[in-house]
């Protein structure tokens, strides 16, 4: 389990809370969770998790939907809006579709003003660079050139947390006969350096996927998280 002292988090199921003081420690996780904190450091377990919780109180003030979908009979992905402490985040969380409703994958962020024209159209420009570097068949130059320096890939088992083992991870992308499009279902600006985009896979894999996009110090926007069920 990694550690940080930064502290980032969520929020409920999906309705908005007002005059009410739910805590990060109150939320159900599936027993194999992962929670990623926006520095790119991730907490395994939810018993790993309810300890960061309960060790580092968020009060949720408000929460409001802003998307959801269903990613497949099991898991919807699902991005929120929360006010914490007078501040405003935005998350993206898998959660199970269970009665429960318990949460297996969450990442959040702080909001702030941003050109939403412009960074939609930067994240279109190199969301079609992902396309065609991946039907380029070359998993090493698609890794090395789209995403982070330490990239996080999630699929419901153990996490991905380096260039090397993601490479290793799409290997099979490596194949001439696989191919791959994205298409964007709804891209969430969070702020001038972070963006969320849930989506929808077709031709070789057609299943939906989660994109967390982070510009690195060179103001190019890379793929920090990286997560399909």
């Amino acid at each position: 389990m990694k550690k940080t002292c930064l502290l980032l988090f969520l929020g409920l199921a999906g309705v908005t809370l007002l005059n009410s003081q739910p805590t990060r420690s109150s939320m159900d996780y599936a027993l194999y969770s992962v929670k990623i904190l926006e520095d790119g450091s991730y907490i395994e377990g939810a018993e790993n998790i309810k300890t960061y919780d309960s060790e580092n109180p968020f009060v949720i003030q408000s929460l409001k939907r802003i998307y959801g979908v269903a990613a497949n009979d099991r898991y919807r992905y699902e991005i929120n809006s929360i006010v914490s402490a007078g501040r405003t985040y935005k998350e993206i969380t898998i959660v199970e579709t269970g009665k429960d409703q318990k949460r297996a994958f969450e990442f959040m962020a702080r909001t702030e003003d941003a050109n939403v024209a412009l960074m939609q159209k930067q994240i279109a420009q190199r969301r079609n660079e992902w396309i065609e570097r991946c039907n380029a068949n070359d998993a090493s130059d698609l890794v090395t050139n789209l995403y982070s320096r330490d990239p996080i890939y999630f699929n419901h088992k153990k996490v991905i947390a380096s260039r090397d083992a993601l490479i290793k991870a799409y290997g099979y992308m490596n194949d001439e006969k696989y191919s791959l499009q994205l298409t964007p279902m709804h891209v969430e600006i969070v702020s001038s350096d972070v963006a969320f985009e849930i989506g929808q896979c077709s031709g070789s894999y057609r299943g939906k996927y989660v994109l967390v996009w982070k510009k690195d110090k060179k103001d190019r926007w890379r793929i920090l998280i990286d997560s399909n069920i």
